[in-house]
């Protein structure tokens, strides 16, 4: 008689989970031209809320139309209020 032969494998996995800020947001930070906490918003979040292309919010940073920091990765976030206190300067852009 044949004896079978049985090999048992066993594997253990390991889980990882990853937790981000919602995507466009980054926690409250004081804006050094704002003089106060602000919520610094990601040049995507920024556009979309404008309804501006990237590459206009992109100048208008430049130009000082909106308080701006780059990140140590190279990021642009816009301060939030200096984007809210300037819809004179975004209703003239879109038009």
């Amino acid at each position: 008689m044949h004896r079978k032969k049985i090999t048992a494998i066993r594997t253990d996995t390991i889980e990882q989970w990853t937790f981000r800020r919602p995507i466009g947001l980054w926690e409250n930070t004081d804006c050094d031209m704002c003089g106060g906490p602000s919520e610094w918003l990601t040049l995507a979040c920024a556009s979309q809320s404008t309804g501006l292309s990237t590459a206009a919010v992109c100048a208008l940073a430049e130009s000082g139309g909106f308080h701006a920091i780059q990140t140590c990765e190279g990021h642009l976030l816009v301060c939030k209020t200096s984007l809210a206190s300037n819809t004179k300067l975004q209703e003239g852009e879109k038009q």
